[in-house]
C-alpha cells in the first residue's frame, strides 16, 4: 500500500486552502480548550455543586451527576440531617470529595453558621498520602446558606424527593497538619432523597 501523499491534492485540482483546512481540522491549541467553569447557581434540582478551592475551580457538573449511585449524593431525612456529598476525579483537584452536613430538625431557607450541627470537610486525595480539611466548631469557619428547600413528592415510579439549594463558603482546616484550604463561591442544587 503507498503512503497518502498531499500532493495527489495537488495534482487532482483541489484547492490549498482544502489542504490548510484538513490539516488545521485535527489541531486544537491549548488555549482553545475551555477551562472547568462553576455550575450555575440553580434551584431546580440539577444535582450540581462547585466552588473555588484555593481559587481554583472545582466541581461536578451536570453532565455527571445523578441522585443516585453518581458523582453528587443528597440525603434528607425530615426531623435529622441533610447530607450533601460531591466525589470529583480529573482536574486541578484530581481525586477529592466535598460534604456538607447541617443537623436541623426542620430545614428553612436561612445561613446556618459552621458549629457543632453544621460542618464541612474537603478531602483532597491527590497527594501521596492525602488530606482532610474540617470546619466545625473551632475547627475552620465559614457558613452554608441554604435559598430553596422545597419537597417534590412521589410520581408514578418516581420517589420522594426535596430540592435544596444554596451557597456555602469556608475556611478548613488539616487535624493532621494545621494547613487550611479556602472554598468560595460555592453552590449547590440537589435533589436529596
Amino acid at each position: 500500500m503507498r503512503p497518502f501523499s498531499f500532493s495527489c491534492l495537488r495534482r487532482s485540482g483541489a484547492p490549498l486552502f482544502f489542504l490548510v483546512l484538513l490539516t488545521a481540522a485535527g489541531c486544537q491549541k491549548s488555549d482553545d480548550v475551555a477551562p472547568y467553569v462553576l455550575p450555575p447557581a440553580s434551584e431546580v434540582g440539577s444535582n450540581t455543586i462547585g466552588c473555588m478551592v484555593n481559587n481554583q475551580p472545582w466541581g461536578v457538573d451536570a453532565g455527571t451527576a445523578s441522585a443516585n449511585g453518581s458523582l453528587v449524593k443528597a440525603m434528607y431525612k425530615p426531623g435529622t440531617a441533610l447530607d450533601v456529598e460531591a466525589t470529583h476525579e480529573g482536574g486541578s483537584y484530581g481525586d477529592s470529595q466535598l460534604r456538607l452536613h447541617l443537623d436541623a430538625a426542620t430545614l428553612r431557607p436561612g445561613t446556618y453558621d459552621l458549629d457543632q450541627g453544621t460542618r464541612a470537610t474537603f478531602a483532597d486525595y491527590d497527594f501521596e498520602f492525602g488530606d482532610r480539611y474540617v470546619a466545625e466548631g473551632h475547627t475552620g469557619e465559614g457558613s452554608v446558606t441554604l435559598t430553596k428547600v422545597l419537597p417534590v413528592a412521589a410520581t408514578g415510579s418516581n420517589p420522594a424527593y426535596t430540592i435544596v439549594a444554596g451557597t456555602f463558603v469556608f475556611a478548613a482546616v488539616s487535624p493532621s497538619t494545621g494547613a487550611v484550604v479556602h472554598l468560595t463561591d460555592g453552590r449547590f442544587d440537589v435533589k436529596a432523597y
